[in-house]
């Protein structure tokens, strides 16, 4: 196929990444001019944007991420629905900011599974990891090929399939006079330390915590908002030592790093625990949210602490316009400056979509993308998977 063996040919790509992560707020797209380099790739980003998702779809996505019981056609439903729903805002995409020529799209999908063996009891299980999003929907209707479900390679290998964005962040932060950290607060927490003068083997990289997840789950809950706005009603109130105590005696935070969480640890089952304990111990709706909050950078410092010191703590993802999130981490962690990554020039919101289109490209240039080290796969290997409009 001709198209196809000019496509492997390009170490130039233009590329969307596409990233729909745990909170199941929508779509953030990243245009990229990626090129090949070595020892790290030359990533231009062009264009970002954001759609939301649509009430039905978000709200059948809750229910493939709960412990609700549905069919096998309904979730095969959802599937197609998202497939379509991502390839409408592509065009949507592609047509507002006349894009021209995009050789690939790659898409995360949205993870509806995820369950990491190395936090779990039984000793005889494997990780699992699920993304739905229809990748041959998405294919036909835009007419750009499509690389995606990036995850199954490296579980097949006994890995977790996550976290993915380590050897990412390599390429985009990676300083040769630093010691770094790149934290993601998105609907879970995730870290990447990258040595001064290492090489990808010495990147270490562990999820941390809930993130927004709790947070905004319980926000809903309790004041009825979407989320903690610049974190104003966490900044409110005061930490409940019981109820932090008891949140730190938790399976997954005393689980040895690294670790790969998901909504299987902070989904309902987990709010109703924590509304639960706050009434049994008459602790404020505000000081609920604001100990949450404390969780959320408590399990960030527990992973940091292991770390030798920081130069510089790089923060992106939603939690990054979180005030609360921001000043507390300035405040335990005093010997590092601590910044969003729109000051090292990456948007905030888009740090995960950009890493999304660089796997996309890794898998083009024939590039490993998983860290045994990180993941617990049992090697390296080329992920993700190529389907043709």
């Amino acid at each position: 196929m001709p198209a196809l063996k000019k496509l492997l040919s390009k170490r130039d790509v233009n590329i969307i990444g596409m990233m729909s992560g745990t909170s199941l707020d929508g779509l953030d797209l990243s245009f990229c001019r990626i090129s090949y380099h070595k020892p790290r790739h030359r990533i231009k980003i062009m264009k970002n944007g954001y759609y939301r998702f649509d009430q039905e779809l978000k709200r059948n996505l809750r229910i493939l991420t709960s412990n609700a019981e549905f069919t096998k056609s309904f979730v095969k439903q959802v599937d197609d629905d998202l497939g379509l729903f991502y390839a409408s805002r592509v065009k949507r995409f592609m047509t507002k900011l006349g894009l021209g020529q995009v050789d690939l799209l790659a898409c995360h999908g949205q993870t509806i599974l995820h369950q990491d063996k190395r936090i779990s009891k039984s000793k005889t299980e494997r990780s699992t990891t699920w993304q739905i999003g229809n990748s041959s929907r998405l294919a036909a209707l835009t007419g750009v090929p499509v690389i995606s479900d990036f995850r199954s390679g490296d579980v097949a290998l006994g890995g977790s399939g996550a976290p993915l964005t380590p050897i990412c962040h390599y390429h985009l932060f990676g300083k040769n006079n630093e010691n770094v950290a790149i934290l993601n607060i998105g609907g879970i927490t995730n870290i990447t330390f990258l040595p001064k003068k290492s090489r990808r083997m010495k990147i270490r990289a562990s999820d941390c915590g809930p993130g927004n997840m709790l947070v905004d789950q319980l926000t809903k809950r309790l004041f009825d908002c979407d989320y903690d706005k610049g974190g104003r009603i966490a900044s409110s109130g005061i930490v409940s030592r019981e109820l932090l105590s008891s949140l730190k005696r938790r399976a997954w935070f005393r689980r040895p790093y690294p670790k790969s969480l998901g909504r299987e640890q902070f989904g309902d089952a987990e709010v109703k625990k924590i509304i639960e304990i706050g009434r049994r111990n008459a602790i404020s709706i505000k000081d609920i949210l604001t100990t949450v909050s404390e969780l959320t950078v408590i399990s960030v410092m527990h992973y940091i602490e292991n770390l030798p010191a920081l130069d510089k703590l790089i923060v992106c993802g939603g939690g990054a316009h979180n005030k609360y999130f921001m000043t507390r981490l300035s405040d335990l962690i005093r010997e590092s400056v601590v910044i969003s990554s729109e000051d090292a020039d990456v948007h905030t919101d888009y740090v995960e979509a950009v890493c999304f289109a660089l796997l996309g490209a890794l898998w083009l240039y024939g590039e490993p993308a998983n860290l045994p080290s990180v993941t617990g796969a049992s090697k390296q290997a080329v992920l993700g998977r190529l389907t043709l409009p």
